[in-house]
């Protein structure tokens, strides 16, 4: 069975129609109703609609053949500004771990001094409350955050939950 078009079956569901019949005779047997009524905002407006830049800071460095900081991003964030971007997007700024690190280009095994994935985060330098200390200090962070903000844009760091 190959491929078939959905289009026909999308638009059906998509209908008004479909959407009142659904809700007049849809089972609420089991519903129950919190007295207050909360706001639930999961994303706010800018980052639904404004157009990101992901950057890995470590890729940024003022002198090539050293790992980039907070400070070296400062540097490039007019670049980014000026090409349109709202939000400066960051991976993982944990300490990275080493247990099963990933190697260069995401390669299953690490050679020395392959830096490893961001999203592996924890190692003796700390976990999720710390920062990677070839990026920079917390002051630094802040110092990217503020620079951000100048440029018209705000700054949205991925969350890993996982662990290393």
């Amino acid at each position: 069975a190959g491929l078939r078009d959905t289009s026909r079956a999308i638009e059906t569901v998509l209908t008004p129609q479909l959407d009142r019949l659904m809700y007049a005779y849809s089972d609420r047997n089991l519903a129950t109703k919190y007295s207050t009524e909360l706001d639930v905002v999961v994303d706010p407006v800018l980052a639904r609609t404004g157009a990101w830049y992901e950057l890995f800071p470590r890729s940024w460095p003022a002198e090539p053949g050293r790992h980039g900081t907070f400070q070296d991003v400062i540097q490039h964030l007019a670049y980014v500004a000026d090409m349109g971007f709202d939000i400066l997007y960051l991976p993982p700024i944990h300490p990275i771990g080493v247990t099963h690190r990933k190697g260069q280009n995401n390669t299953v095994t690490a050679e020395p001094g392959d830096p490893g994935s961001p999203w592996a985060i924890g190692s003796e330098e700390g976990g999720h409350k710390a920062i990677h200390r070839e990026l920079g200090t917390l002051d630094d962070f802040h110092a990217l955050v503020e620079a951000t903000e100048r440029h018209g844009m705000k700054l949205a760091l991925d969350i890993a939950f996982q662990c290393s």
